[in-house]
């Protein structure tokens, strides 16, 4: 009996201390509002990275984020990954496709924010061997030229290649030939 009377003493002072403990987080003013964060797989998802990636990116001042140390979570602005984005759009000279949003407070869906989707992504790889090239920087001449669409998410990285401008360029390079004179047969 003794026991029960301490097993319940000890179960309500742990009741007391997570009481308190929530009373003093809901107290507590975090420097951030959480839903203007997002945490880095989320984040390397988005941009079809890995998270060491992301970090690299951050820590170069790409993209703004929070790190308390080797421990915790990063913590990615997701409006400084948006801005990233666009600036893609803008620095490769690709349109913007989506929709206007009705509301301000209103966010894209995820696979919208880069300049196009990574299912709708070629590789630098696969175009060489859609057009014959044997050399990298024939597809990048032709990505300079504008022949198709595509983007580096940083320098250096591997051209992504717009699938759709691909086959459009392939379509429009195509000579078919148009109605054949007859020939007698002999």
């Amino acid at each position: 009996m003794n026991t029960a009377i301490h097993m319940n003493t000890a179960a309500a002072i742990t009741r007391l201390e997570i009481e308190a403990r929530g009373t003093l987080a809901s107290q507590m003013v975090l420097p951030f509002a959480e839903k203007e964060y997002i945490d880095n797989r989320r984040a390397s998802h988005i941009l079809g990275v890995g998270r060491s990636t992301v970090q690299r990116m951050a820590e170069i001042g790409l993209l703004s984020w929070i790190d308390y140390g080797k421990p915790s979570w990063k913590r990615i602005n997701y409006r400084s990954l948006v801005e990233y984005c666009n600036h893609l759009r803008r620095e490769h000279n690709i349109p913007d496709r989506r929709l206007p949003l009705s509301a301000p407070y209103l966010r894209y869906p995820d696979v919208d924010l880069l300049p196009f989707p990574l299912i709708e992504t070629a590789t630098a790889q696969e175009a060489m061997r859609a057009l014959g090239f044997e050399k990298l920087d024939h597809i990048v001449g032709r990505i300079e030229e504008g022949c198709f669409e595509a983007y580096q998410l940083v320098p250096r990285a591997p051209w992504r290649i717009w699938r759709p401008s691909l086959r459009d360029f392939i379509n429009r390079s195509t000579h078919r030939a148009g109605s054949l004179p007859a020939f007698p047969h002999f």
